[in-house]
């Protein structure tokens, strides 16, 4: 059977002066048919390049994720994923 990884953030912390989102609290979830587990935590954010500022009021779910994928890192991003492997087995 296939393991599924679904990430989904539940909350953004931003600053109202100029909209940069300072922190993201996310969840990964891991399906395999019958069974599901999941685990969750927050990332900090750096400030951003100037010029890939994105307002507030256009990000998305999707770009949010993928900031804080990349700011977990592929490394982490591994483990985290074997870490809810070995829950589910």
């Amino acid at each position: 059977m296939t393991d599924t990884f679904t990430w989904h953030i539940s909350n953004l912390d931003r600053r109202l002066a100029d909209g940069f989102i300072e922190r993201s609290y996310w969840n990964l979830t891991a399906t395999r048919g019958e069974f599901v587990t999941g685990l969750g935590g927050n990332v900090v954010f750096t400030e951003p390049d100037p010029a890939k500022f994105v307002p507030y009021s256009q990000v998305t779910e999707d770009l949010a994720i993928q900031w804080t994928r990349q700011s977990i890192g592929d490394e982490q991003l591994d483990l985290l994923n074997e870490r809810l492997v070995k829950q589910m087995d």
